[in-house]
Protein backbone atom coordinates (compact mmCIF):
# COMPACT_ATOMS: atom_id res chain seq x y z
CA UNK A 1 0.00 0.00 0.00
CA UNK A 2 2.92 1.97 -0.57
CA UNK A 3 1.13 4.52 -2.92
CA UNK A 4 -2.11 4.27 -1.13
CA UNK A 5 -0.72 5.49 2.43
CA UNK A 6 0.03 9.34 2.47
CA UNK A 7 0.84 12.34 4.98
CA UNK A 8 -3.02 13.15 4.37
CA UNK A 9 -5.03 10.03 5.67
CA UNK A 10 -1.92 8.32 8.01
CA UNK A 11 -3.65 9.64 11.21
CA UNK A 12 -7.11 7.66 9.88
CA UNK A 13 -5.24 5.03 9.44
CA UNK A 14 -3.87 4.81 13.32
CA UNK A 15 -7.04 5.79 13.99
CA UNK A 16 -8.32 2.60 12.61
CA UNK A 17 -5.26 0.51 13.94
CA UNK A 18 -6.57 1.34 17.18
CA UNK A 19 -10.36 0.59 17.07
CA UNK A 20 -9.59 -3.14 15.44
CA UNK A 21 -7.19 -3.61 18.25
CA UNK A 22 -3.66 -4.27 16.71
CA UNK A 23 -1.84 -0.77 16.82
CA UNK A 24 0.34 -2.32 19.71
CA UNK A 25 1.14 -5.32 17.47
CA UNK A 26 1.86 -2.87 14.05
CA UNK A 27 4.02 -0.13 15.65
CA UNK A 28 5.67 -3.23 17.51
CA UNK A 29 7.05 -3.70 14.03
CA UNK A 30 8.81 -1.06 14.38
CA UNK A 31 10.95 -1.66 17.18
CA UNK A 32 14.72 -1.53 17.08
CA UNK A 33 15.08 -5.50 17.58
CA UNK A 34 12.57 -6.20 14.59
CA UNK A 35 13.13 -3.32 11.88
CA UNK A 36 16.58 -3.93 12.06
CA UNK A 37 17.65 -1.58 9.28
CA UNK A 38 15.35 1.00 10.45
CA UNK A 39 13.80 0.94 6.80
CA UNK A 40 10.00 0.86 8.24
CA UNK A 41 10.72 3.35 10.94
CA UNK A 42 11.89 5.57 8.01
CA UNK A 43 8.86 4.75 5.74
CA UNK A 44 6.25 5.81 8.38
CA UNK A 45 8.52 8.80 9.89
CA UNK A 46 8.50 10.28 5.90
CA UNK A 47 4.93 9.95 5.81
CA UNK A 48 4.03 12.24 9.05
CA UNK A 49 7.02 13.28 11.70
CA UNK A 50 4.04 13.33 14.36
CA UNK A 51 4.26 9.57 13.90
CA UNK A 52 6.99 9.35 16.04
CA UNK A 53 4.95 9.45 18.95
CA UNK A 54 2.39 6.48 18.39
CA UNK A 55 5.55 4.65 17.50
CA UNK A 56 6.56 5.06 21.03
CA UNK A 57 3.54 5.12 23.06
CA UNK A 58 2.58 1.97 21.59
CA UNK A 59 5.56 0.32 20.36
CA UNK A 60 7.62 0.85 23.11
CA UNK A 61 5.36 0.10 25.80
CA UNK A 62 4.13 -3.46 24.02
CA UNK A 63 7.98 -4.04 24.05
CA UNK A 64 8.47 -3.16 27.93
CA UNK A 65 9.86 -5.88 30.19
CA UNK A 66 7.52 -5.03 33.36
CA UNK A 67 9.19 -6.71 35.69
CA UNK A 68 12.75 -4.68 35.21
CA UNK A 69 10.84 -1.59 34.81
CA UNK A 70 8.76 -1.78 37.98
CA UNK A 71 12.10 -2.51 39.60
CA UNK A 72 13.81 0.48 38.48
CA UNK A 73 10.51 2.44 40.07
CA UNK A 74 10.97 1.22 43.17
CA UNK A 75 14.77 2.54 43.20
CA UNK A 76 13.56 5.46 41.26
CA UNK A 77 11.22 6.17 44.12
CA UNK A 78 13.80 5.40 47.03
CA UNK A 79 15.88 8.35 45.45
CA UNK A 80 12.98 11.09 45.34
CA UNK A 81 11.95 13.23 48.05
CA UNK A 82 8.96 10.24 49.26
CA UNK A 83 8.94 9.82 52.58
CA UNK A 84 6.27 6.56 51.53
CA UNK A 85 6.76 4.06 49.24
CA UNK A 86 4.94 5.26 45.96
CA UNK A 87 2.74 2.50 44.19
CA UNK A 88 2.39 3.82 40.17
CA UNK A 89 -1.35 2.78 39.75
CA UNK A 90 -1.77 4.58 43.35
CA UNK A 91 -0.44 7.63 42.46
CA UNK A 92 -2.35 7.68 39.28
CA UNK A 93 -5.23 7.54 41.14
CA UNK A 94 -4.23 10.02 43.25
CA UNK A 95 -3.61 12.54 40.56
CA UNK A 96 -6.76 12.13 39.14
CA UNK A 97 -8.92 12.25 42.55
CA UNK A 98 -7.32 15.27 43.47
CA UNK A 99 -7.72 16.99 40.07
CA UNK A 100 -10.88 16.51 40.30
CA UNK A 101 -11.70 18.04 43.89
CA UNK A 102 -9.05 20.68 43.94
CA UNK A 103 -6.26 20.59 41.17
CA UNK A 104 -8.04 21.87 38.07
CA UNK A 105 -5.97 25.02 37.97
CA UNK A 106 -2.62 23.14 38.40
CA UNK A 107 -3.27 20.60 35.91
CA UNK A 108 -5.23 19.14 33.33
CA UNK A 109 -5.10 15.26 32.07
CA UNK A 110 -6.01 14.33 28.42
CA UNK A 111 -6.47 10.63 29.77
CA UNK A 112 -9.82 9.32 30.61
CA UNK A 113 -9.94 9.04 34.47
CA UNK A 114 -11.64 5.52 33.92
CA UNK A 115 -9.00 4.31 31.34
CA UNK A 116 -6.25 6.34 32.61
CA UNK A 117 -5.80 4.23 35.81
CA UNK A 118 -5.19 0.79 34.32
CA UNK A 119 -2.46 0.29 32.03
CA UNK A 120 1.00 0.87 32.54
CA UNK A 121 1.61 3.64 29.76
CA UNK A 122 -1.39 5.55 30.70
CA UNK A 123 -0.85 5.71 34.01
CA UNK A 124 2.96 7.22 33.16
CA UNK A 125 1.10 10.21 30.84
CA UNK A 126 -0.80 10.66 34.06
CA UNK A 127 2.18 11.42 35.36
CA UNK A 128 3.87 13.13 33.43
CA UNK A 129 0.59 15.41 32.38
CA UNK A 130 0.32 16.30 36.51
CA UNK A 131 4.23 16.63 36.87
CA UNK A 132 4.29 19.50 33.98
CA UNK A 133 1.36 21.29 35.61
CA UNK A 134 2.67 21.15 39.29
CA UNK A 135 5.95 22.47 37.93
CA UNK A 136 4.91 25.48 36.21
CA UNK A 137 3.05 26.36 39.15
CA UNK A 138 6.11 26.53 41.02
CA UNK A 139 8.96 29.50 41.29
CA UNK A 140 12.41 27.85 39.78
CA UNK A 141 14.06 30.23 41.78
CA UNK A 142 12.82 28.68 45.05
CA UNK A 143 13.54 25.05 43.94
CA UNK A 144 17.41 23.21 44.86
CA UNK A 145 19.46 24.01 41.71
CA UNK A 146 19.80 20.11 42.26
CA UNK A 147 16.28 19.43 41.99
CA UNK A 148 15.92 21.41 38.62
CA UNK A 149 18.59 19.54 37.27
CA UNK A 150 16.33 16.42 37.66
CA UNK A 151 13.35 17.95 36.40
CA UNK A 152 14.47 19.52 33.73
CA UNK A 153 14.33 17.53 30.35
CA UNK A 154 13.89 14.14 32.22
CA UNK A 155 10.39 13.58 29.45
CA UNK A 156 13.72 13.18 26.82
CA UNK A 157 15.45 11.00 29.00
CA UNK A 158 12.43 8.86 29.36
CA UNK A 159 11.33 8.58 26.11
CA UNK A 160 15.47 7.77 25.32
CA UNK A 161 15.52 4.63 27.50
CA UNK A 162 11.84 3.44 26.30
CA UNK A 163 13.47 3.32 22.59
CA UNK A 164 16.71 1.63 23.66
CA UNK A 165 14.78 -1.10 25.29
CA UNK A 166 15.98 -0.06 28.76
CA UNK A 167 13.33 -1.18 31.68
CA UNK A 168 15.23 -0.70 34.30
CA UNK A 169 15.91 2.91 33.89
CA UNK A 170 12.88 3.96 32.19
CA UNK A 171 11.60 2.89 35.67
CA UNK A 172 14.30 4.33 37.95
CA UNK A 173 13.20 8.01 36.24
CA UNK A 174 9.76 7.60 36.36
CA UNK A 175 9.96 6.48 39.65
CA UNK A 176 12.12 9.67 41.04
CA UNK A 177 9.54 11.77 39.61
CA UNK A 178 6.77 9.82 40.89
CA UNK A 179 7.86 10.09 44.38
CA UNK A 180 8.65 13.66 44.19
CA UNK A 181 4.90 13.75 42.40
CA UNK A 182 3.46 12.28 45.39
CA UNK A 183 5.16 14.26 47.96
CA UNK A 184 4.51 17.68 46.07
CA UNK A 185 0.77 16.69 45.82
CA UNK A 186 0.17 15.18 48.87
CA UNK A 187 1.95 18.56 50.22
CA UNK A 188 -0.14 20.87 48.64
CA UNK A 189 -3.46 19.01 49.67
CA UNK A 190 -1.54 19.53 53.18
CA UNK A 191 -0.87 23.03 52.83
CA UNK A 192 -4.43 23.67 51.26
CA UNK A 193 -5.85 22.19 54.87
CA UNK A 194 -3.72 23.81 57.02
CA UNK A 195 -3.62 27.08 55.26
CA UNK A 196 -7.33 27.07 54.41
CA UNK A 197 -6.04 28.36 50.60
CA UNK A 198 -6.27 27.78 46.96
CA UNK A 199 -4.62 25.08 45.74
CA UNK A 200 -2.14 27.33 43.44
CA UNK A 201 -2.00 29.58 46.91
CA UNK A 202 -0.60 26.40 48.60
CA UNK A 203 1.73 26.04 45.41
CA UNK A 204 3.52 29.39 46.85
CA UNK A 205 4.81 27.20 49.84
CA UNK A 206 5.69 23.82 48.42
CA UNK A 207 9.32 24.67 47.66
CA UNK A 208 9.50 24.03 51.71
CA UNK A 209 8.77 20.03 50.51
CA UNK A 210 11.85 20.03 48.87
CA UNK A 211 14.46 22.25 50.82
CA UNK A 212 16.73 21.28 53.91
CA UNK A 213 17.85 23.32 56.68
CA UNK A 214 20.61 21.49 57.16
CA UNK A 215 23.62 23.59 55.62
CA UNK A 216 21.38 27.04 55.93
CA UNK A 217 24.36 28.86 56.79
CA UNK A 218 26.20 27.92 53.15
CA UNK A 219 22.54 28.06 51.60
CA UNK A 220 21.93 31.80 52.37
CA UNK A 221 18.52 33.09 53.20
CA UNK A 222 16.65 31.24 51.15
CA UNK A 223 15.48 28.56 53.52
CA UNK A 224 14.93 30.75 56.73
CA UNK A 225 12.44 33.25 54.34
CA UNK A 226 10.50 30.75 52.43
CA UNK A 227 9.92 29.09 56.22
CA UNK A 228 9.44 32.64 57.64
CA UNK A 229 6.44 33.35 54.86
CA UNK A 230 4.85 29.92 55.90
CA UNK A 231 4.92 30.72 60.11
CA UNK A 232 3.65 34.32 58.87
CA UNK A 233 0.77 32.78 56.92
CA UNK A 234 -0.02 30.09 60.36
CA UNK A 235 0.14 33.15 62.44
CA UNK A 236 2.42 34.03 65.14
CA UNK A 237 -0.37 32.74 67.90
CA UNK A 238 -0.64 29.49 66.26
CA UNK A 239 2.69 28.98 66.01
CA UNK A 240 3.23 29.91 69.53
CA UNK A 241 0.47 28.50 71.42
CA UNK A 242 1.22 25.21 70.20
CA UNK A 243 1.59 22.90 73.51
CA UNK A 244 4.98 21.78 74.33
CA UNK A 245 6.17 18.49 74.35
CA UNK A 246 9.74 16.92 74.44
CA UNK A 247 11.18 15.87 71.00
CA UNK A 248 11.64 12.31 71.99
CA UNK A 249 7.61 11.96 71.74
CA UNK A 250 8.57 12.27 67.95
CA UNK A 251 9.81 8.71 68.01
CA UNK A 252 6.47 7.71 69.38
CA UNK A 253 4.57 9.20 66.64
CA UNK A 254 6.43 8.64 63.54
CA UNK A 255 8.58 5.80 62.41
CA UNK A 256 12.16 6.13 60.97
CA UNK A 257 10.96 7.17 57.38
CA UNK A 258 9.69 9.94 58.52
CA UNK A 259 12.28 10.82 61.66
CA UNK A 260 15.53 10.92 58.89
CA UNK A 261 14.15 13.15 56.32
CA UNK A 262 13.22 15.14 59.32
CA UNK A 263 16.08 15.52 61.29
CA UNK A 264 19.02 13.95 59.02
CA UNK A 265 18.17 15.79 55.89
CA UNK A 266 16.29 18.38 57.89
CA UNK A 267 13.65 19.03 55.86
CA UNK A 268 11.84 21.94 56.48
CA UNK A 269 8.20 20.93 55.80
CA UNK A 270 6.82 17.08 55.29
CA UNK A 271 3.63 15.44 55.41
CA UNK A 272 2.40 12.27 57.01
CA UNK A 273 -0.86 10.88 56.42
CA UNK A 274 -3.25 13.57 57.66
CA UNK A 275 -0.41 15.04 59.86
CA UNK A 276 2.13 18.26 58.51
CA UNK A 277 5.36 18.30 59.78
CA UNK A 278 6.80 21.87 60.20
CA UNK A 279 9.84 23.05 61.54
CA UNK A 280 10.46 25.85 63.68
CA UNK A 281 13.64 27.39 64.63
CA UNK A 282 15.37 31.12 66.28
CA UNK A 283 16.31 32.52 62.74
CA UNK A 284 13.25 31.84 60.65
CA UNK A 285 10.75 32.92 63.78
CA UNK A 286 12.64 35.72 64.34
CA UNK A 287 12.60 36.55 60.11
CA UNK A 288 8.45 36.17 60.50
CA UNK A 289 7.79 37.98 63.54
CA UNK A 290 10.50 40.87 63.97
CA UNK A 291 12.91 39.46 66.24
CA UNK A 292 10.13 37.97 68.49
CA UNK A 293 11.87 34.94 70.50
CA UNK A 294 11.12 31.24 69.64
CA UNK A 295 11.26 30.23 72.86
CA UNK A 296 12.98 26.64 71.48
CA UNK A 297 16.61 26.94 69.54
CA UNK A 298 14.65 23.72 67.46
CA UNK A 299 10.80 22.31 67.49
CA UNK A 300 8.57 20.52 64.90
CA UNK A 301 4.99 21.87 64.76
CA UNK A 302 2.35 19.10 64.06
CA UNK A 303 -0.83 19.75 62.81
CA UNK A 304 -4.18 18.10 61.40
CA UNK A 305 -5.86 20.23 58.51
CA UNK A 306 -6.01 23.88 59.83
CA UNK A 307 -5.49 22.81 63.83
CA UNK A 308 -2.38 22.91 65.71
CA UNK A 309 -1.70 19.59 67.89
CA UNK A 310 1.76 20.58 69.55
CA UNK A 311 4.75 21.65 69.41
CA UNK A 312 7.85 18.97 69.97
CA UNK A 313 10.50 21.10 71.29
CA UNK A 314 14.10 21.69 72.89
CA UNK A 315 13.74 23.76 76.00
CA UNK A 316 16.66 25.87 75.55
CA UNK A 317 17.51 28.26 73.06
CA UNK A 318 20.88 29.51 71.45
CA UNK A 319 22.40 32.58 73.23
CA UNK A 320 26.21 34.02 73.20
CA UNK A 321 28.17 34.70 76.38
CA UNK A 322 24.58 35.81 77.99
CA UNK A 323 23.63 38.27 74.98
CA UNK A 324 21.30 37.23 72.21
CA UNK A 325 22.92 35.23 69.37
CA UNK A 326 23.63 37.23 66.11
CA UNK A 327 21.71 35.50 62.90
CA UNK A 328 24.78 34.25 61.64
CA UNK A 329 25.45 32.25 64.96
CA UNK A 330 22.01 31.13 64.67
CA UNK A 331 22.64 30.05 60.81
CA UNK A 332 25.93 28.05 62.28
CA UNK A 333 24.05 26.78 65.53
CA UNK A 334 21.28 25.00 63.48
CA UNK A 335 23.54 22.16 61.84
CA UNK A 336 25.05 21.53 65.44
CA UNK A 337 21.57 21.26 66.99
CA UNK A 338 20.71 18.69 64.29
CA UNK A 339 23.45 16.60 64.50
CA UNK A 340 22.64 16.38 68.56
CA UNK A 341 19.14 15.21 67.81
CA UNK A 342 20.49 11.98 66.14
CA UNK A 343 20.18 10.03 68.94
CA UNK A 344 16.60 10.29 68.05
CA UNK A 345 17.02 8.05 65.00
CA UNK A 346 19.91 5.26 66.84
CA UNK A 347 16.53 3.65 68.29
CA UNK A 348 14.06 4.82 66.11
CA UNK A 349 11.82 1.89 65.20
CA UNK A 350 8.28 1.33 63.99
CA UNK A 351 5.87 1.95 66.24
CA UNK A 352 4.62 -1.06 67.99
CA UNK A 353 1.47 0.78 68.70
CA UNK A 354 -0.24 3.13 66.11
CA UNK A 355 -0.04 6.20 68.50
CA UNK A 356 -2.71 8.95 68.45
CA UNK A 357 -1.42 12.58 67.75
CA UNK A 358 -4.45 14.00 69.32
CA UNK A 359 -3.91 12.40 72.61
CA UNK A 360 -0.13 13.48 72.92
CA UNK A 361 -1.62 16.66 72.01
CA UNK A 362 -4.19 16.86 74.66
CA UNK A 363 -1.40 15.15 77.03
CA UNK A 364 0.87 18.29 76.01
CA UNK A 365 -2.28 20.61 76.64
CA UNK A 366 -2.21 19.12 80.41
CA UNK A 367 1.00 19.64 80.56
CA UNK A 368 0.99 23.23 80.07
CA UNK A 369 -1.70 23.83 82.43
CA UNK A 370 0.59 21.99 85.29
CA UNK A 371 3.20 24.33 83.86
CA UNK A 372 1.66 27.53 84.54
CA UNK A 373 0.01 26.52 88.07
CA UNK A 374 3.48 25.65 89.17
CA UNK A 375 4.49 29.02 88.00
CA UNK A 376 1.90 31.19 89.56
CA UNK A 377 2.19 29.33 92.59
CA UNK A 378 6.08 29.62 92.59
CA UNK A 379 5.28 33.32 91.91
CA UNK A 380 3.41 33.81 94.97
CA UNK A 381 5.78 32.29 96.84
CA UNK A 382 8.60 34.14 95.76
CA UNK A 383 6.91 37.67 96.18
CA UNK A 384 5.79 36.36 99.73
CA UNK A 385 9.68 35.48 100.03
CA UNK A 386 11.19 38.63 99.22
Amino acid sequence: MRNRITSANVRDLVSLLAKLGIAEEFFDLAAVDVDRDGSFRRFLLTLDPVLLDAIRHYSAWNAINPKLFFEGFAVGVADSFATVVVDLGRLAQLIVRVQQEQFRTLYLLSTDPAAGVLRIDQQALVVRQAFSGVVASLNPAAVPDKVLGVWRGWEQEFERHLENLDPFEAGRLLGRIAGDLWQLLTGIAALVKLLRVTARAAARYVPLLLQTVRGVAAQGRLVVRELAALLVALGKGAVEGAPRVGMALLRTLFPPEVLRPLIQQGRALLVHGDLSLTVVFQAAHAEAFGGAGAGTRFGVRVSRESKPLFMAAMSETVSSAGRQATRAELDEALDAILGGLDDLLTEAKAPTVVNDASAAAIKAARAAQLEQRLSTHLNKRLQEVA
